[in-house]
């Protein structure tokens, strides 16, 4: 395949990016998910790449509004950038406390006000899809060490995850091994334990995630090979223990990257059959209706996507199918009201 899990330094190391001074300001300015949807302007700017090129990687925002992105896969070589990520007006960026075992298509979240990696693939030997990883990660609050949380109840890479309300959900997701098989239990995090929860209706790998703070939405995704990518859009209401289908996304595709910024699901990204896509859609909330925002500059998938405030971030990927070609690239796309 050209590219394999990264060890050590390469591969554990977290990348941040630490915002401006005005972040937590912004944050609180920008708009909700139930407020005046926000419009996109004209491009995508480029920042600062990011400190390794990786892909099949998560990112989560910290409450002191730093980006952080962790694992994923590197280069054969094992070749690294030498700066961070990095966002516009701040230099302030360095590498994190390794992850204690190297993971990639692990999920992201920030809860209680810290950053969790939750499950994903673990090499063994030659195999970069090994096993299943069902452990739990999150840093302690000085940022210095990472600790171990309550183990999911089904181990599964490439999955959704989100933060709702005040509870960490997972769905969909797959494992490894010979014979991989979908996870269809969801699970929901209560902040001691986990539970299973409704499975989701149609199962994938690979899923877009992202929540409005009420519901989870799982975009795209695929049944175990890109040959079978779907286009579903999924809304899980944790209170009501039940999934609901909404409009399906212009095309069928999954390894995209989602945020919600502004009362509008993004989804930047992606990978469809034998191709990289370079598209960005948005489903606004209150009209129920699709529609496109400027494309990144150039396609990208297993791509890292985080919103501060009214801007959104793209970080590293990869830009041929398959694990090919990760990049460092960094860019943001601001909205305005």
């Amino acid at each position: 395949m050209g590219i394999v899990a990264g060890t050590g330094l390469y591969f554990g190391n977290l990348a941040y990016v630490r915002a401006q001074n005005e972040a937590a300001a912004e944050r609180q300015a920008a708009p909700g998910a139930s407020g005046t949807p926000a419009a996109a302007t004209p491009g995508w700017q480029l920042g600062t790449d990011s400190l390794y090129a990786t892909q099949q990687v998560g990112a989560a925002v910290d409450k002191s509004g730093r980006i952080w992105v962790a694992g994923g896969l590197t280069d054969a070589q094992g070749r690294h950038g030498e700066d961070g990520v990095l966002r516009p007006g701040d230099r302030h960026v360095g590498p994190g406390p390794d992850l204690p075992v190297p993971l990639h298509h692990a999920m992201m979240v920030s809860y209680q006000g810290t950053v969790w990696v939750i499950g994903g693939f673990e090499p063994r030997a030659s195999e970069i899809i090994g096993v299943a990883s069902a452990r739990v990660l999150h840093l302690n609050q000085s940022q210095t060490a990472w600790i171990d949380g309550p183990a999911l109840h089904h181990a599964r890479g490439a999955a959704a995850a989100a933060v709702v309300g005040n509870k960490i959900v997972v769905a969909g997701g797959r494992t490894a091994g010979t014979s991989p098989a979908e996870v269809i239990p969801t699970e929901v995090f209560d902040g001691t334990s986990w539970h299973d929860a409704a499975g989701i209706p149609v199962p994938g790998d690979h899923l877009a995630a992202m929540s409005d703070g009420t519901y989870l939405y799982a975009v795209g995704g695929r049944r175990l090979e890109v040959t079978s990518n779907t286009a579903a859009v999924q809304r899980f209401d944790p209170a009501a223990d039940r999934w609901v289908q909404l409009p399906a996304a212009p095309g069928k595709i999954s390894d995209a990257g989602a945020a919600v910024v502004g009362g509008r699901l993004i989804v930047a990204g992606g990978e469809s059959i034998g191709t990289v896509v370079s598209a960005v859609w948005a489903y606004d909330l209150a009209s129920s209706a699709w529609s496109a925002l400027p494309d990144l500059p150039a396609p990208r998938h297993g791509l890292a996507v985080a919103a501060l405030g009214n801007t959104l971030y793209a970080v590293d990927g990869a830009s041929q199918p398959g694990h090919n070609a990760s990049t460092r690239t960094v860019q943001t796309l601001t909205f305005h009201n």
